[in-house]
């Protein structure tokens, strides 16, 4: 992010060079008289340099106030993805760091058009005007093409970045939480306290949820995914001490669960009815998720097998959930039928619930259940959807910063084009006068026009682009199923830029077109 403020922040920098490079041209006469009249090159310089002070401190003065207000705006957005967004703010030193750059930038500014002023060529100026604005007219192409590069650059990052958020956002994470409830309840503490009555509540929730018309299929589950939380146990197969894992995910849920998480059973079944009791020498049955049955069973079927560390048995092979987003591999994963395996002090459970149709029924199934077992009980329910939302809440804040910067560079790259076309076309009035006195046709010079803005553009989008290929490898590691280098980002950038130097160029195209001869002859 601090190489994107740079860029944003040389992109600036050119682009108010380039402004005060054109407004220096336009006072060569006024500077000429100056020269003459006895002031020397550092008067002259102290003049620019003032005016650059100036203008800068008031942009600063500016930045600052949107600062302080856009920094609240980004914390009532994404407070939530952000550490310790109370502590976020401008301080003393943000201030002073602001300060500094303001005045260093300010002064180089400056300095470029004061430093390409030469007194005694503007003498030669004051009495020859023909050959005004020759001189400067390599450096604006220069500073325009490469504020349009690092817009280029910019606008590249935060595409390629907004594409991982969608590929992150829309990713097989190996359920499916469209249509899918999470509910937590608040339990009177005759409940909470009670775990044969709690157990008794969820069982009878459950079997009021079963049969529902609103209701696919409704479990009980210690944690909704994709959680991000591992539990950290070594397992290996029975017998088999060669295949082990060093850590592996344990869920406890109830035999609905993995219908209602949309969880595919890929080999065997799922747990049974409901199990409060394994009887004394009983197994526990066992789900064990793809990577765990490929790591302790190669080559073999998992179901039927044992895990060592106690009396198990594999009862189904489930398909492997990324519980820590799509950016991360699926873990290895079991899980233990609850309530018969939970541990003492786990709580109240989450129910998770499928819709059979429309999600909005689920809500009052619940009510009606839940009411009708203990009216003292509250829940709360949210669609499992609105999790996945907030899970890549960082990576969609750094999309959010990154397509700000990236759409200023934008409009600076336009204003940048704009600007060197406006001069131009003031700086040859009567060169275009004097063609359409001659003739030629007003689309001619449309099209003189719009092709030297079109250069321009084309120019920064080849050098931008061959930059962002460059700087590509700082962004492999933030970038999710799309190439640092892809081709139809690229694409799509280059014709985002292409089209927006032929928008900065109609207007002084438009205008150029309607020169008038006969007032333009009268122009110097």
């Amino acid at each position: 992010m601090c190489a994107a403020v740079a860029l944003l922040l040389l992109a600036t920098f050119v682009n108010v060079a380039g402004l005060m490079l054109t407004r220096a041209e336009s006072r060569q006469q006024e500077v000429a008289v100056r020269c003459a009249l006895g002031a020397g090159r550092g008067r002259v310089v102290g003049v620019f340099l003032t005016e650059s002070l100036a203008v800068g401190v008031t942009g600063g003065l500016v930045g600052v106030a949107v600062a302080y207000g856009g920094i609240g705006l980004l914390i009532r957005i994404f407070g939530a993805s952000l550490r310790r967004p109370s502590e976020i703010g401008l301080n003393v030193s943000t201030l002073a760091v602001a300060l500094v750059l303001t005045l260093v930038t300010s002064l180089l500014i400056g300095l470029v058009p004061a430093l390409r002023t030469d007194p005694a060529a503007l003498m030669v100026r004051l009495r020859s005007a023909t050959v005004r604005g020759r001189l400067n007219t390599g450096m604006r192409r220069i500073l325009v093409t490469a504020e349009v590069a690092l817009a280029v650059v910019l606008v590249c990052g935060a595409a390629l970045l907004a594409g991982t958020v969608w590929r992150l956002t829309h990713a097989d994470l190996g359920f499916r939480p469209e249509g899918a409830m999470s509910v937590s309840f608040d339990l009177p503490d005759r409940l909470a306290d009670d775990q044969s009555a709690r157990d008794l509540f969820f069982r009878q929730v459950l079997e009021g949820l079963d049969g529902h018309p609103a209701i696919a299929a409704a479990a009980a589950t210690d944690r909704i995914p994709p959680d991000g939380n591992i539990s950290i146990n070594g397992v290996q197969a029975a017998g088999r001490p060669e295949t082990s894992t060093d850590f592996v995910v344990v869920r406890y849920a109830t035999t609905d669960y993995f219908a209602a998480a949309g969880i595919p059973l890929l080999e065997g079944s799922s747990f049974e009815g409901w199990i409060d009791d394994l009887g004394e020498g009983g197994l526990i049955p066992v789900v064990i998720n793809r990577p765990l049955a490929d790591a302790l069973f190669p080559g073999g079927t998992a179901v039927g097998g044992a895990l060592g560390g106690g009396p198990t048995r594999v009862i189904g092979v489930a398909g492997a959930v990324r519980e820590q987003g799509a950016h991360e591999p699926a873990p290895p994963a079991m899980y233990l039928p609850w309530p018969a395996t939970s541990y003492r002090g786990m709580g109240a459970p989450l129910l998770i619930v499928r819709a059979a149709a429309d999600i909005g029924a689920l809500a009052p199934a619940l009510r009606e259940v839940v009411a009708g077992i203990d009216p003292d009980v509250k829940f709360t329910a949210s669609p499992i959807i609105d999790r996945l939302g907030g899970f890549y809440s960082a990576e969609k804040f750094a999309v959010s910063l990154m397509s700000l910067f990236a759409s200023v560079a934008l409009v600076l790259g336009a204003i940048g084009i704009y600007g060197i076309l406006s001069w131009t076309v003031a700086q040859r009035t009567r060169e275009v006068g004097v063609r359409i006195a001659l003739g030629a046709d007003r689309s001619t010079v449309v099209r003189m026009v719009t092709r030297q803005g079109l250069q321009l553009g084309v120019a920064g989008v080849v050098v931008g682009l061959v930059a962002a290929g460059g700087l590509s490898r700082f962004l492999r590691s933030l970038l999710y199923e799309i190439s640092a280098v892809d081709p139809a980002t690229y694409a799509a950038v280059a014709v985002l830029f292409i089209a927006t130097a032929g928008l900065a160029c109609w207007i002084p195209a438009h205008r150029a077109s309607r020169i008038e001869p006969t007032e333009a002859l009268k122009t110097e």
